[in-house]
């Protein structure tokens, strides 16, 4: 083989190595309208899909509260990281007093942020698998710290947080086109803080919500 060609094949080698960290490194952007990049500082809302449910290791539901409402500010959104603040968050539905309902108990009162408060971390990086997001308590720029909630029960609450962070999946505006922005968070473990009887031990949190932006629908492109 001759001096030149080697000399040619090593330069496509280096090339290709130089890209593919840049390829792999992508992540979705939060774009509205699609294709054009939200600016940080943007308002920010997500809103359940169908119900939000807590439920135990036997699939009975813990509660079930028709109505989710996060909202914050976009902080980063670089093409390798969308990084969020939620400020307020809160999970209403059918039972007495707007309070969600259950099979344990007919009209608990979910208190999230409790104890470690708000605010917490919404993000998805070139670092994660592809179509990853994570919600972990805390501001993304401080160090990570689990999320809590509360069951209010009249005189008994139930206390639990986090296992990490939760872990979701993200639906972008790829496949099929014009998909709004969704974060499906399925099965993910919350353990007991303070779960006096008749407090289940641990529940498993399956949720989604849909992103948008000063009231308009948003998208990962």
């Amino acid at each position: 083989m001759s001096k030149k060609l080697m000399t040619g094949l090593l330069a496509l080698v280096a090339l290709a190595a130089m890209a593919l960290p840049a390829v792999a490194s992508a992540s979705p952007e939060l774009t509205q309208p699609t294709g054009t990049t939200v600016a940080v500082g943007s308002k920010i809302t997500a809103v359940n899909i169908g119900d939000t449910l807590m439920t135990d290791t036997n699939t009975n539901v813990i509660t079930r509260c028709s109505t989710a409402e996060l909202s914050g500010e976009l902080n980063k959104n670089s093409g390798t990281a969308i990084e969020g603040s939620v400020t307020t968050a809160s999970f209403t539905g059918t039972g007495s007093e707007g309070n969600c309902t259950g099979t344990f108990f007919s009209s608990p009162k979910v208190t999230p942020g409790v104890a470690n408060g708000l605010p917490w971390c919404v993000r998805a990086t070139s670092a994660m698998n592809a179509n990853e997001g994570q919600i972990r308590g805390g501001k993304c720029s401080e160090p990570a710290r689990e999320i809590r909630f509360a069951l209010d029960l009249g005189s008994i609450t139930c206390l639990y947080k986090s296992e990490g962070a939760l872990k979701g999946t993200l639906t972008t505006d790829l496949s099929p086109s014009n998909t709004d922005a969704i974060v499906h968070i399925d099965h993910q473990l919350f353990k007991p803080v303070s779960v006096p009887f008749p407090c289940p031990e641990e529940g498993l949190l399956d949720m989604s919500f849909t992103l948008s932006v000063n009231g308009s629908a948003a998208y990962f492109s």
